[in-house]
């Protein structure tokens, strides 16, 4: 159950490297925290499909699929089931015309597996913001896409095919500003096993169509934007419980527009790993230059006591549409996880280290980003398990940054109350859950561009106060029916209730999207067996 299990493990989460941060309640737009660093010109899959990163970069707009799959990656795209086919529909009423149906049915049959998805997304936003002109609001998101997979003793091929379209509006002083997307991707994956060799291969081919036209932009106008990428790992030892493979990468990528700009790049790598650490090093080549790369990680396991840490040292192209030439950009990453199981309660820490270096040649007339930079992010959290199935948690995140790696909250700290208990004998199980997050010690520094989806630089005195946000949720199970009622922002809503409507409490990101009132929305979810 997509939207449910969503509710339980992800948002501002207690155990995860990614933090959503949308600019609205419906999660049609926002962006990611990801490791430490806001997600932007970076590569990212949702199960077996790939997104090239120059302008999409939220996972949660393309539905509560993708998102899941991006977030937590509950539904296993590489698992065939016994014979069965399984369908479901979850539908979501709320709020400022918000209208989401998801539907989808997944047929496995022997070594077969299909599945079909499809979702639509109305949604005006809190002030009309997303409805092109003064048209009535229309769906702003369609989502379309099918997988199948064969499986034999030793090899396994699957095929996923996505089509997801968008069109909706942005404010700005004429109104008139929209962005139309139009993305195909396209993904075969082949693996093969025996004894001591295995093979997988992966191939993706991305295509967009992005159309935009805002008041602030420099690049108004239809651009095309292509990419293909293959990876291929050969495995071919085994040998005391190590496992040494090599991987290989081939990358090439194209903006049409005016003119064409056309870029690759490929990266050979040695892997060595065992069940507790990973290692792999090798070359990248990129624009003509040979750069070394490295990545690893490593888990153990102490009795009750998980440590995890991982590295990367690594060099991308900068990003297509805001440099003069092609050029390259070095990122460097150390993460440290801990958790500590005691009894009831659950204590743990993460600590991320980032640092990038640039060399792009900024365009004429346009944004001039920092060439360097680096941040250190701190967070800590503890959750306890009461009697009765309840449960209490908090989260620290510590934050030292003064350029646009991240977004310019110091400090976040969330409180939860979860609980669950069963009515009518038993058939009836009754979930809720009551949050409260804190955004702390924030300063007026850098945000994404709502078009060109890179950092920008803004000098606001009013995103710079303290916010708290509050949530609700409750859902209702018996057997597989689900109905739930949400809401966020109770601020506003106690106001509304109280009479004092000119009191809005609203929360605000991003200057270039309108702030977040509340949202109260009902959804159901029913599934199907056969």
């Amino acid at each position: 159950m997509l939207r449910i299990l969503l509710f339980l493990l992800m948002g501002i989460v207690l155990a995860q490297n990614k933090i959503n941060m949308p600019h609205d309640f419906s999660r049609h737009q926002g962006y990611i925290i990801k490791d430490g660093t806001m997600l932007w010109n970076e590569d990212w899959y949702a199960g077996n499909i790939f997104f090239d990163g120059t302008f999409e970069n939220y996972p949660s707009t393309f539905g509560p699929y993708i998102e899941s799959k991006y977030f937590v990656d509950i539904v296993g795209s590489s698992l065939i089931d016994t014979n069965q086919t399984l369908s479901y529909f979850d539908w979501v009423q709320g709020d400022y015309y918000l209208d989401n149906l998801d539907i989808g049915v997944n047929y496995s049959k022997n070594i077969r597996r299909g599945f079909l998805h499809g979702f639509k997304k109305r949604y005006a936003g809190a002030y009309n913001q997303y409805t092109l002109g003064s048209n009535a609001p229309n769906p702003i998101r369609y989502t379309y896409l099918g997988t199948y997979q064969s499986k034999t003793e030793n090899n396994v091929i699957d095929i996923s095919i996505g089509n997801f379209n968008s069109k909706f509006g942005l404010l700005d002083s004429l109104g008139t500003a929209f962005i139309d997307s139009r993305i195909t991707s396209s993904n075969f994956a082949y693996r093969y096993n025996h004894d001591s060799l295995f093979i997988t291969l992966n191939a993706h081919n991305f295509l967009q169509r992005y159309s935009s036209l805002y008041l602030e932009s420099l690049n108004n106008g239809v651009r095309y934007l292509t990419r293909t990428k293959l990876v291929a790992t050969i495995n071919f030892m085994r040998s005391n419980g190590y496992d040494i493979a090599v991987i290989t990468d081939i990358n090439k990528r194209s903006l049409r527009s005016g003119t064409f700009k056309p870029i690759s790049w490929n990266s050979l790598k040695i892997l060595m790993e065992n069940s507790s650490y990973k290692l792999s090093a090798g070359i990248i080549n990129l624009i003509n230059n040979n750069y070394f790369i490295a990545d690893g990680n490593a888990n153990y396991n102490f009795g009750r006591f998980n440590f995890r840490s991982s590295f990367s040292h690594n060099y991308f192209p900068s990003h297509i549409s805001i440099s003069e030439a092609t050029s390259s950009e070095q990122k460097n990453q150390l993460t440290i996880n801990t958790n500590w199981t005691i009894n009831r309660s659950i204590i743990g820490t993460r600590i991320y280290f980032n640092s990038f270096k640039s060399e792009y040649e900024p365009i004429s007339d346009q944004y001039i980003l920092p060439k360097e930079g680096s941040n250190i992010w701190f967070s800590g959290f503890f959750e306890y398990e009461f009697i009765h199935d309840n449960r209490f948690s908090i989260s620290y995140d510590k934050m030292n940054s003064k350029n646009f790696i991240t977004d310019g909250i110091e400090d976040r700290v969330r409180f939860k109350l979860e609980n669950q208990f069963k009515l009518f004998s038993g058939s009836m199980l009754v979930q809720s859950s009551i949050s409260l997050s804190g955004f702390l010690n924030r300063y007026s520094d850098y945000v994404l561009d709502p078009v060109e989806k890179y950092p920008v630089r803004i000098n606001r005195e009013d995103m710079t106060k303290n916010t708290w946000l509050a949530d609700f949720i409750i859902s209702c199970r018996v057997k597989s029916l689900q109905i739930k009622y949400e809401i966020n922002n109770l601020s506003n809503v106690i106001y509304d209730y109280l009479g004092d409507s000119n009191k809005d409490y609203n929360i605000q990101f991003n200057p270039y999207y309108p702030e977040m009132r509340r949202l109260a929305s009902l959804s159901i979810y029913w599934k199907f067996l056969d």
